[in-house]
């Protein structure tokens, strides 16, 4: 069979997000079955029984008994970990050459990473791959060069890195709550006149006003509100 006329299709798989773990704790505490939470989730029962996996924890009871209970924020938390964990196809490949010339331009020529790549461009060097200094970052971040660290970029290691704080995107007071992402074609890709957003903005720091935003998603007609 020729491929163009092959008619087999490929399977689409879609991994839960974190809306739908709230759901399934939910869902649990309601007493609900694998079965029911598969079919109101519109998921298979073995997405079900894995996410349980992940996301159970015991618990120590007053009478010094664990409790097995599923967590939301706990199966959230070991999915976001094992996604990074899992190996990526590297850009530069199997380049030994290029590697090597970006360590030796960083240790010895204490180049920057935008000046290799920049050099690189310039001299128009043949390697087998490229990456852009973005990139070059990343991997030097990752430690995926040996021997190489961003203690050897003679700028970057003056600077402090920022740290920033997981925020969560589920309401935890309305777990069962629609998602946004669930809305129809039509309101996603603004199709159709009537369908608004709205937005709180936290007014100057020191006064208690601030401000309720709708704005229509077609036209991006605006309604503001002065919220005392």
């Amino acid at each position: 069979m020729e491929q163009r006329n092959c008619i087999t299709k490929k399977r689409k798989y879609k991994h839960l997000n974190e809306g739908e773990r709230y759901k399934i704790e939910v869902l649990l505490q309601e007493k609900r079955k694998i079965k029911e939470i598969a079919v109101i989730l519109s998921r298979n029962r073995s997405t079900i029984y894995r996410e349980l996996k992940r996301g159970t924890i015991s618990r120590l009871q007053s009478n010094l008994s664990e409790k097995k209970q599923y967590r939301a924020n706990v199966g959230q938390l070991n999915y976001v970990k094992q996604g990074k964990n899992k190996e990526r196809r590297l850009k530069i490949g199997k380049d030994r050459r290029l590697e090597e010339y970006i360590r030796e331009k960083i240790i010895k020529d204490k180049f920057s990473p935008d000046a290799i790549i920049g050099q690189i461009k310039e001299k128009r060097l043949k390697f087998k791959g490229l990456i852009c200094t973005k990139t070059l970052y990343n991997y030097i971040d990752a430690g995926i060069f040996s021997g190489l660290s961003n203690d050897n970029l003679w700028e970057k290691r003056k600077r402090k890195k920022r740290r920033y704080k997981t925020v969560s995107r589920v309401s935890c007071k309305n777990r069962m709550a629609r998602s946004i992402e669930d809305r129809a074609t039509e309101v996603n890709n603004r199709l159709e006149y009537g369908h608004w957003e709205g937005d709180c903005i936290k007014g100057p720091l020191g006064t208690r006003t601030g401000l309720f935003t709708l704005t229509e998603r077609k036209t991006l007609e605006e309604i503001i509100i002065k919220l005392e």
